[in-house]
């Protein structure tokens, strides 16, 4: 019988954590699975213990282990699995992290309802107390792209891959594959999906259980390296949003926007100001919506007019502008005095640059 779900799990050297996660998996209530493990060249143990469990536990659904001859990383690996899968839906799980035993059974039910794209559940994070992005909605079905893309760009839903039920018929038609060689993967992932979905369906319960290490790829990059990757996932996330034309949409420029703004911040909070003439040159090279479309959208939203208004001014003085947004947002946006104080610096920076050119 063919499977209605693909688990897809790439394994590159989680030897302390793979037990755990593999254990949630083979204690599914749901049976009508397959696992599909990608071996991403691992240098630890993690395919031994692997196989050593699956001996023991003998479980009742197929089991692929398929191997890469070379280190890929996971967006590779996670296509892999995609494209060696059977199931009717695709769900991906990090291999150091582990699912209810009801998961793929609560979120399988729901797919069966809706025939969604996307089915989401909530999630909870071990080994951090710092912020991630929460699900905030409660149990829902979305019809519709345009509704799916505002729900999306208002960071209702968040931008991990894993524990979603995507339907492999959507990533296959739409070429919905995961960028190789890049790092933060999902964002850029996440947000296609977004601009390309029909029907969302939404699950207020726990099925993930995020565990943060330590010594993650993510927690060990140069902040060069994580600039870099910024940088691609800004540069195609505008150019896919281009390609559909959803530039002039309001929140899909919105997001955008502040895309950009969070990298202008970690320059400035991690004290590498010299990033940012090479983040303003990317900027002023992207497609972005046409000025009347900027104006009329944000004349009296005075955080975001602070945080667009480069646009409006010529180049020296944008770039010079740009670095003092988030400077300008605190002192400005909070009361309406302090908003008609920028109206008037506003004004005074228009009248100079006209000038000056």
């Amino acid at each position: 019988m063919k499977p209605f779900i693909s688990i897809i799990i790439p394994v590159y050297n989680v030897a302390p954590f793979i037990k755990s996660c593999l254990h949630s998996v083979l204690n599914q209530t749901y049976k009508n699975i397959e696992i599909i493990i990608i071996n991403d060249k691992t240098t630890d143990e993690s395919i031994s213990i692997i196989k050593d469990v699956l001996q023991k536990e003998a479980p009742s659904f197929p089991i692929k282990i398929i191997e890469h001859a070379e280190n890929k990383g996971l967006s590779s690996a996670r296509n892999t699995g995609i494209k060696n899968s059977r199931g009717e839906y695709l769900y991906f799980l990090d291999s150091d992290d582990e699912i209810s035993t009801d998961c793929i059974e609560t979120l399988s039910n729901r797919a069966k309802i809706s025939c969604a794209d996307i089915v989401i559940g909530d999630y909870i994070v071990q080994g951090s107390s710092d912020f991630f992005p929460p699900l905030e909605l409660g149990t829902s079905i979305i019809k519709g792209n345009s509704k799916i893309i505002q729900a999306y760009m208002q960071e209702k839903f968040y931008v991990m891959a894993w524990n979603k039920l995507v339907r492999k018929e959507f990533i296959v038609k739409n070429n919905l594959y995961f960028k190789n060689n890049l790092i933060h993967e999902d964002c850029l992932w996440s947000f296609q999906c977004a601009c390309k979905a029909e029907i969302i369906d939404i699950i207020k319960q726990t099925t993930y259980i995020y565990k943060i290490q330590k010594k993650s790829i993510t927690s060990t990059l140069t902040f060069e390296k994580d600039f870099q990757m910024y940088k691609i996932i800004l540069t195609e996330i505008t150019n896919y949003a281009n390609s559909l034309h959803l530039l002039n949409n309001k929140d899909v420029f919105s997001f955008i926007e502040e895309e950009k703004l969070r990298l202008l911040r970690k320059c400035i909070y991690a004290e590498h100001t010299d990033y940012i003439p090479t983040l303003y040159t990317l900027i002023r090279l992207l497609p972005h919506a046409k000025h009347y479309k900027i104006l009329y959208w944000e004349l009296f939203n005075v955080r975001n007019l602070i945080r667009d208004a480069h646009y409006f001014f010529s180049p020296r003085l944008a770039e010079s502008y740009y670095k003092s947004v988030p400077e300008m947002q605190n002192k400005y946006s909070s009361k309406k005095r302090k908003a008609i104080g920028f109206y008037k610096h506003l004004i005074k920076l228009l009248i100079c640059d006209i000038r000056n050119k």
